[in-house]
């Protein structure tokens, strides 16, 4: 063999060698190249759909994601994203699952809460120069979910006895309760509630920052399913309220299955107070001489819930009447004050050392006197006098309008006085001056032009003010109860007390002041101590319809593909 021959086809299968090593060098590096360029083309079309999603719906959607755009830069190149590459329409989440994220999105509509973005770069290649570059794509949909949590607060709703005692005839000037700013610690007015029986510091803190907790809460309060007839605000009525029971104990929850509510009304989560169905057998309230109501045919304890029928709210505390007498649509009021039997009358004042007022709750007391035919208001022997809705009190006899409400069947509930500070991990607070997650728009319980964050938060009832106490667990003190939900509108949050936030992006309230002050008749400034971080202020109103929460929410940005 001739040996010259062998040694050249070995220079020859080492050259084909090294040009096929160096061919899958070459296109190794170029196509890892292109790889890495996607995938920081796929992160800078993430950021401009999360800019543009932060716009949605009034915003400059399209400006924003171009903008976003150019302030990436790959392959030493700014990314270009024309406003052709921003589309704007509905994802659908309840699309079969399975389907792609950009199959659930469509483009355009009336009603839009996505922004679609395609990003794209030509890649020159490294080694494969004269191939034309490589056209890199990336796509990426961000979703603007409007969230509307339940602020776990527990806005405290109370009867000022004195004022009752003292104003003989009318009832007393309430918006939601007499608290108007709810302190942790200090005076120990501000209280959270999960509302079940196991709550503490965690379970508030993840019933707030936590999606799992926020959906959670959701099924407390509105079922599984929000729009079905569970939870606690639209389960029905406690069948055993339905009739006076002097052994009855209240719905007394201990764990989440609820199991009794306040009834649903006009197939809503949350209805209005002009949308409350009056029992049938509702009658008008009826005065004697002395202003003394009297008892009629109607039994505000039991008539109210039965046959699926729905207890009253909070919101029907207030008397519409100018001279703030019962009325006959005062549902809540007729319930705590047994229409009006618990009220001293409007000529029912003390005479000679004798006060009219103490004779009659002592007759209802010892029972001489039964207007409803039954012992609801007789003196019941320990230890079952803790169930009394009279009570005697160093020789005074005094509503005691709590038990009033746990005999009608509203769900006890709990509550813990904990910190504030969770409120600052809610709000995105980390860093007020950066802005917040917090999406606001002109509100129509404001003044024009002025914003509010719309949440919801409890409303819980505790009796005679004097009573209230925020105690972990509910105490031993008092009984607190369930009575309804509040539009809560948030004007203004603190990070600190010297720090707060109120610019374009979250609230502007009258110039954002440091003080501020109710702009509107019937509702009520509260606020947590402002010396803890994450406190928030704003306005609880009543309800004014379905959906009112769309128009100044929370806004969770999140990208779906």
């Amino acid at each position: 063999m001739n040996i010259s021959s062998e040694r050249g086809s070995v220079v020859v299968l080492v050259a084909v060698m090294l040009f096929l090593i160096f061919f899958c060098v070459a296109l190794v590096v170029d196509v890892g190249h292109i790889h890495n360029v996607k995938i920081e083309l796929q992160r800078a079309a993430d950021a401009a759909a999360l800019a543009a999603a932060q716009q949605i719906p009034d915003g400059n959607i399209v400006t924003s994601a171009v903008e976003m755009g150019s302030a990436n830069k790959v392959d030493n190149d700014a990314v270009t994203i024309n406003e052709e590459d921003v589309v704007v329409g509905w994802w659908n989440a309840e699309i079969i699952k399975g389907e792609t994220a950009f199959d659930r999105f469509t483009a355009g509509g009336t009603t839009i809460n996505a922004v679609k973005v395609t990003a794209k770069l030509n890649v020159p290649h490294f080694f494969f120069f004269p191939v034309d570059d490589t056209e890199v794509t990336a796509d990426a949909i961000a979703v603007a979910q409007t969230v509307n949590p339940v602020l776990p607060l527990a806005v405290i709703s109370c009867i000022p006895s004195d004022t009752l005692t003292n104003n003989p005839g009318t009832l007393p000037d309430m918006t939601v309760c007499g608290i108007r700013s709810f302190v942790f610690n200090k005076e120990n007015t501000g209280a959270w509630t999960s509302l079940t029986f196991n709550v503490n510091a965690n379970e508030v803190s993840d019933l707030m920052t936590t999606e799992e907790g926020r959906d959670k809460f959701n099924s407390i309060i509105y079922g599984r399913d929000l729009g079905d007839s569970g939870g606690i605000e639209n389960s029905v009525v406690d069948p055993l309220a339905a009739t006076y029971n002097s052994t009855y104990r209240g719905c007394r929850p201990e764990d989440y299955n609820i199991g009794c509510g306040l009834g649903k009304i006009a197939e809503k989560d949350i209805a209005r107070p002009d949308e409350f169905p009056e029992p049938i057998n509702l009658t008008d309230l009826v005065l004697n001489a002395d202003g003394v109501y009297q008892p009629t045919d109607f039994d505000p304890l039991t008539d109210y819930g039965k046959n699926n029928g729905a207890l009253p709210r909070w919101y029907n505390m207030n008397a519409t009447g100018s001279d703030e007498t019962l009325q006959r649509d005062d549902h809540f009021a007729r319930l705590w004050s047994q229409d009006g039997l618990l009220l001293r009358g409007k000529n029912e004042l003390p005479v000679g050392g004798i006060d009219p007022y103490q004779v009659r709750l002592k007759s209802y007391y010892d029972g001489t006197v039964q207007p409803f035919g039954d012992d609801r208001f007789v003196s019941k022997p320990a230890p079952d006098n803790v169930f009394n809705m009279i009570d005697l009190d160093k020789g005074i006899y005094k509503p005691n309008f709590a038990n009033v409400a746990k005999y009608a069947g509203y769900p006890k509930v709990y509550v813990f006085n904990g910190v504030s500070s969770t409120l600052a991990a809610f709000l995105g607070l980390d860093d007020v001056a950066g802005g917040t997650t917090l999406k606001c728009s002109d509100d129509d319980a404001l003044p024009a032009g002025q914003q509010a964050v719309v949440l919801k938060t409890p409303v819980i009832f505790a009796g005679a003010c004097e009573d209230w106490e925020a105690l972990s667990l509910g105490g031993t003190r008092h009984e607190l109860y369930y009575i309804g939900m509040a539009k809560f509108l948030m004007t203004r949050a603190w990070k600190n007390p010297d720090s707060y936030d109120c610019g374009s992006n979250f609230v502007n309230v009258g110039g954002c002041s440091t003080s501020f002050a109710p702009p509107a008749a019937g509702v009520l400034l509260s606020a947590v101590n402002h010396s803890t971080p994450g406190t928030v202020e704003g306005l609880t109103v009543a309800p004014t319809a379905d959906g009112e929460e769309n128009n100044a929410s929370l806004i969770s940005i999140f990208l779906v593909e």
